[in-house]
């Protein structure tokens, strides 16, 4: 027996792993490289990570957080938040950028350009938009990550009956379909090895509602973090920062709601004869004491309100049983609630960056709310620039491979107009800084004045080449004649123009007696 307890625990066939099913170890270094035994020290135990202490108990796992955070998100203040986040992000502009040249002697300008084509009509051709993608990403926001597995197509033409095969085109590649968003709930474990992190990460657990576990594989999930810190495959929530005070929010809310209910002022009391309270008491005067106390537990201001008492009284005129409010001094207990309520809705709004949605409500100047609004969008810049990158890194290579293209020439897809530009005093310091004559006016200048007037601007280029023609055409002609009448004195005075060594007399002038020449050059 006791041999075969030991062939069981030197057999590594049974070692149990934090890996994944199939139990693979930990990859091993190769030669040449030095050997990294390091981990990440995540609270990770056979794919389940446990938040450190810092957190709240109800979101240390990532089931009770899921329900949690869900809960949060139907608070006003919270929901206001996240809206603006999501109205703010899908102002940004995405347009695809063709891959930058490489100095390996080997590079063509037009198949540059035919893959940038290639990436628009890929985006182009799937559900939804690149907005809609992000927004839809936005999600991590609330729960810390967000996981969104690519759906691929043939495209084929649009006359196919199959989703899988319809496309907008016809040219037999690979394209994107949609974008399958994974809810957080059903994130079973992590697959990593040894319990390490994002870095290591090798696929997914996910197990449905109707109880059944799906693997999806590192390389066809899209996994989106608010943060790296300490390598968490989850990040970390938003809201994390709001538990408390929304917590501290919903009691004193409901404690507003009973005494609106109630329209009190203090907390009821019945004055009922001693007797009624003994233990020795009648069964009929327990059965009074009984009515009264849920009645006063159940007294509520609304269209049923009432309360019974009888009008016994006695030798001296008092009543048998009598009820008052026991009320303390100074401010109602409502009114108290609802400062309270306000208090901790501002302290959630600054936990999430948006407080300056308050300011209306109590008091606050132009320039604070200015200040504190491009610190909000600030703060949402690194969110998009976390999908574009997750985007250039993950999604846009994988759809490369499959179609088997060239990947030097990848393009890329960018994104502008998420800035919040003060136009008016970006007009203002233009004006000036061009009346005193430090910048010249030009093509690029007038197509960045008209991008921030959110004004077309191709064809205002357009008839800015046509104006400089003209002005190119001009200033040769005055040229010209200015070489011409030149030319005539020269010959009046019978001099040699070319060994002339006298200053030149100015050209053709205007009425004034200003060089046409000079105009056109301050011009």
């Amino acid at each position: 027996m006791i041999k075969r307890i030991k062939k069981l625990f030197n057999d590594k066939s049974r070692t149990r792993t934090h890996s994944s099913n199939t139990g693979e170890e930990y990859p091993k270094t190769p030669k040449g490289l030095p050997e990294d035994k390091a981990s990440a020290g995540l609270n990770m135990y056979s794919g389940f990570e446990v938040k450190n202490e810092d957190h709240p108990n109800q979101v240390r796992n990532n089931q009770a957080a899921a329900r949690y955070f869900r809960r949060m998100t139907q608070d006003p203040t919270v929901n206001g938040s996240l809206q603006m986040y999501n109205a703010i992000c899908k102002m940004a502009k995405w347009h695809s950028e063709a891959a930058a040249e490489i100095s390996d002697g080997d590079w063509s300008e037009e198949e540059a350009h035919r893959h940038l084509e290639l990436l628009d009509s890929f985006v182009c051709d799937m559900q939804g938009s690149l907005q809609d993608l992000m927004s839809q990403q936005l999600d991590m926001l609330v729960h810390g990550f967000h996981v969104s597995v690519p759906q691929f197509k043939f495209r084929q033409g649009p006359e196919q009956a199959n989703a899988k095969r319809r496309s907008k085109y016809n040219d037999g590649l690979i394209g994107w379909q949609y974008f399958k968003a994974i809810d957080p709930y059903s994130v079973y474990r992590w697959d990593t090895p040894r319990g390490e992190g994002y870095s290591n990460l090798k696929g997914i657990n996910q197990q449905t509602l109707s109880g059944e576990r799906i693997y999806i594989p590192r390389d066809r999930a899209l996994i989106y973090r608010t943060t790296a810190k300490n390598d968490s495959p989850s990040g970390e929530s938003i809201l994390l920062g709001a538990i408390e005070p929304w917590l501290e929010k919903v009691i004193a809310s409901n404690i507003e709601l009973v005494g609106l209910e109630r329209n009190l002022e203090g907390v009821p009391v019945f004055d009922v004869p001693a007797s009624y309270l003994r233990e020795d008491a009648s069964v009929d005067q327990k059965s009074i004491v009984q009515y009264l106390k849920k009645a006063g537990t159940s007294l509520k201001f609304n269209n049923q309100t009432y309360m019974l008492r009888p009008s016994d009284r006695d030798d001296k005129g008092n009543r048998f049983i009598d009820i008052e409010l026991l009320s303390t001094s100074g401010t109602t207990r409502p009114e108290s609630a609802r400062a309270i309520v306000e208090s901790k809705e501002r302290l959630i709004a600054e936990s999430m960056l948006s407080q300056f949605l308050k300011l209306g409500s109590s008091s606050g100047s132009f320039a604070l709310s200015k200040d504190m609004s491009d610190l909000f969008i600030l703060a949402l810049k690194p969110c998009v620039e976390h999908f574009r990158d997750v985007m250039n890194d993950e999604a846009i290579p994988a759809l490369w491979k499959l179609n088997k293209l060239d990947m030097k020439y990848m393009p890329r897809i960018e994104f502008s107009g998420l800035e919040k530009d003060d136009v008016a005093a970006f007009l203002n310091s233009l004006s000036q800084v061009a009346n005193a004559n430090l910048i010249v006016p030009s093509k690029e200048i007038q197509k960045e004045i008209l991008e921030r007037l959110d004004l077309p601007s191709e064809e205002a280029g357009q008839n800015w080449e046509e104006v400089e023609r003209l002005r190119e055409d001009l200033a040769q002609q005055i040229r010209d004649a200015e070489n011409k009448a030149q030319a005539i004195s020269g010959a009046g005075s019978g001099k040699d123009t070319n060994t002339n060594n006298s200053k030149p007399t100015g050209g053709v002038k205007n009425k004034q007696g200003t060089p046409v020449s000079d105009i056109i050059s301050n011009n």
